[in-house]
C-alpha cells in the first residue's frame, strides 16, 4: 500500500475510504478524551482500509488502536493530545499501554505535518529528580540535578507508539512531542520505514528513548531529527515475549540525534541476535554518549557498521548512564549465570568526534570482542564546560562488573579486544586536560594493528601504551610535536614495530 497522499489507490482498483474524524463526534477544540479517533479507525478498518483523516485543530484521547490496511493522517495544523489520565491508556491486546498501537496488523502508517504530542510533563514531578547517588532511586529537589532526570510517575503510560507483531509499517512527516517513556517501540515487526519524523521530547524525562526497533527486520529509518531523554535510536533483541527472534536489517541515514543516554545504540538487551545493521550519514550533538554498544545477554552482535558519522559528547548532571564517551562498546554479562554472546565484525568509518569523554572498548575476560576496526576517525578531546573533573569508566548495566569504576582515560580505550584494526586514527587535545593520559592504550589483547595513527599523550608517558597482549604491530605512524615516549610495551608477546616517524617524539619506543 502506498501511503503518500491522501487519496492514492490502495491498489485494490478503488480510492481508499476516507473517514474524517469530525465526521465521528471529534469537535477540535482539545476538551474532554474523545472515542472519535478509534471511532473513525474502527469504521475504515471495517471498510476495507483507507485514510483516517485528522483535520487542522486540537485533539485529546487515551489509547488509538490501527487496524490493518489504515493510515492515520494528521494534517498541518492538527494536534492529537494524549491524555494527563493514567487511566485513560490500555494495552488491548499488547504488551504495553501505548497512545497509538497497532497489533497483528499490515499496511499501516502514520502520516502528515501534524502532531501527536504525548503530554509526557503530565506522568512526571517537575519539582523533582531521581537521585543522582548511586544505590538510590528516590526523589530530591530538582536543583541537585538540573538535567533530570525528572521523578516519573510509576504509572505513566508505557509507550507512544507500538507497533507489534506487524508487517508493511509507515511513519512518515509527523512530529511526536513529549514522550512519557519510549517513543517508538517496533516490535517483532517487519517491513518499517520511518521517514522525515521529528521527535521532540523533553531531555529531562528519564526513559523516553525515540525509535526502538526491537526484535525487527528490514527497518529503515531515514531523515529523522530526535531529541531524546535516553537513547535517541536504540536497537534491541528483548526476547521476552513468545514471538523472540533477531533483530536485522536495519539501516539508519540522514539522521539528527540529541540524547541524554546514548545517540546510536545497540543493546543492552541481547537475548536474540543483532546483526546487519548500518547507520551513516547521521549527526550526533550534546549527547551524553554518541555511538554505543552494550552486549549483556546471549545473543550474538555482528555485522554492524558507522560510517560519515559526526558526533559531539559532553557530561551532563544527574543519573544518566555514559561520562561523555563518543564511542562506548562494552560486552560483559548481565548477571553471574548470563550465558554471554559473541561480540564481532563491528566497523567504523570516516568518523569525527568531538568530546569530554574517551572511546571506551571493554569486554569481559571470557569473551573478547573480535574484529574490530576503525577506519579514518578521529577524535579530539575537549575540557568543555561541563568536564567536572570525571575519570570514570562506566560500565553498567549489570551485575558483574562494578557499575561505574574510576580510572585515568586515555582518548582511546581497548580491553580484551581480538583482532582489534585501527587505521589513519588521529588523536587530537584541547589544551591541558585532567585525568587523561595516553592516546592509545590496549590491554589484554590479540592481534592488534595500529596504522597510521597520528597523535601524542595528553601529559607525560606514552602515546601508545600496549600491555598483556599477544602480537601488536604498529606502523607508518607520526608523532606529534609534545610526545615524552611514542610507544610503550609491557608484557606484550610478539611486537612489530615499523615505518614510523617519531622525530618529536623525546623517546621513541620502550618494550618491557
Amino acid at each position: 500500500m502506498c501511503y503518500n497522499h491522501p487519496t492514492v489507490n490502495n491498489g485494490s482498483g478503488r480510492v481508499p475510504n476516507m473517514e474524517n474524524i469530525r465526521d465521528h463526534g471529534a469537535t477540535g477544540t482539545g476538551g474532554n478524551p474523545t472515542d472519535a479517533i478509534q471511532a473513525a479507525v474502527d469504521a475504515c478498518g471495517a471498510d476495507g482500509g483507507g485514510v483516517v483523516h485528522v483535520p487542522p485543530g486540537e485533539y485529546r484521547t487515551g489509547t488509538v488502536m490501527l487496524r490493518s490496511g489504515v493510515r492515520l493522517h494528521l494534517a498541518g495544523g492538527a494536534t492529537v493530545r494524549g491524555s494527563p489520565d493514567p487511566g485513560d491508556y490500555v494495552a488491548d491486546g499488547m504488551p504495553h499501554r501505548v497512545l497509538v498501537g497497532a497489533v497483528d496488523a499490515e499496511n499501516v502508517a502514520i502520516t502528515g505535518r501534524g502532531t501527536l504530542d504525548c503530554n509526557g510533563l503530565a506522568f512526571v514531578d517537575e519539582n523533582a529528580v531521581i537521585d543522582p547517588r548511586p544505590g538510590h532511586a528516590g526523589p530530591v529537589p530538582r536543583d541537585r540535578s538540573p538535567d533530570g532526570p525528572l521523578f516519573p510517575d510509576p504509572d505513566r503510560p508505557d509507550c507512544a507508539l507500538l507497533f507489534y507483531r506487524c508487517s508493511n509499517v509507515e511513519i512518515r512527516d509527523v512530529c511526536i512531542r513529549d514522550s512519557p517513556h519510549w517513543t517508538v517501540h517496533l516490535l517483532c515487526c517487519d517491513g518499517v520505514h520511518v521517514h522525515g519524523v521529528d521527535v521532540r521530547n523533553d531531555l529531562r524525562i528519564p526513559n523516553s528513548d525515540g525509535i526502538n526497533p526491537d526484535m525487527s527486520r528490514n527497518v529503515r529509518i531515514s531523515g529523522c531529527t530526535v531529541t531524546a531523554g535516553d537513547d535517541a535510536i536504540c536497537v534491541k533483541a528483548s526476547g521476552d515475549y513468545p514471538e523472540a527472534r533477531p533483530c536485522e536489517q536495519v539501516t539508519v541515514t540522514n539522521c539528527t540525534l540529541q540524547s541524554r543516554s546514548c545517540g546510536i545504540k545497540l543493546g543492552s538487551e541481547t537475548e536474540y541476535d543483532i546483526r546487519n545493521c548500518r547507520f551513516s550519514n547521521c549527526v550526533v550533538y550534546g549527547s551524553n554518549r554518541g555511538l554505543g554498544i552494550q552486549n549483556r545477554d546471549a545473543g550474538v552482535i555482528e555485522g554492524v557498521s558507522f560510517s560519515d558519522i559526526s558526533v559531539e559528547t559532553r557530561h551532563h548532571t544527574g543519573n544518566w548512564w555514559g561520562v561523555a564517551e563518543p564511542i562506548s562498546i562494552t560486552s560483559l554479562p548481565r548477571t553471574a549465570d548470563t550465558d554471554l554472546g559473541t561480540l564481532q565484525e563491528v566497523r567504523f568509518s570516516n568518523v569525527d568526534l568531538v568530546g569530554e569523554g574517551s572511546i571506551v572498548v571493554y569486554a569481559d575476560r571470557t569473551e573478547p570482542i573480535r574484529k574490530l576496526r576503525f577506519d579514518g576517525l578521529t577524535h579530539r578531546v575537549t575540557a568543555g564546560d561541563h568536564s567536572g573533573g570525571r575519570n570514570e569508566i562506566d560500565l553498567r548495566p549489570g551485575e558483574v562488573a562494578d557499575g561505574i569504576r574510576e580510572r585515568d582515560l586515555p582518548a582511546i580505550y581497548l580491553r580484551g579486544v581480538e583482532r582489534a584494526e585501527l587505521e589513519n586514527v588521529t588523536i587530537e587535545w584541547d589544551g591541558t586536560l585532567p585525568y587523561h593520559t595516553h592516546a592509545i592504550e590496549s590491554e589484554e589483547f590479540t592481534d592488534l594493528l595500529i596504522d597510521g595513527f597520528r597523535g601524542r599523550q595528553a601529559d607525560a608517558g606514552a602515546a601508545v601504551a600496549l600491555s598483556d597482549g599477544e602480537r601488536a604491530i604498529v606502523r607508518q605512524c607520526i608523532a606529534d610535536p609534545g610526545t615524552d615516549l611514542f610507544l610503550a610495551c609491557d608484557g606484550v608477546d610478539g611486537t612489530t614495530v615499523a615505518d614510523n616517524v617519531t622525530d618529536a617524539a623525546a623517546t621513541a619506543v620502550e618494550i618491557d
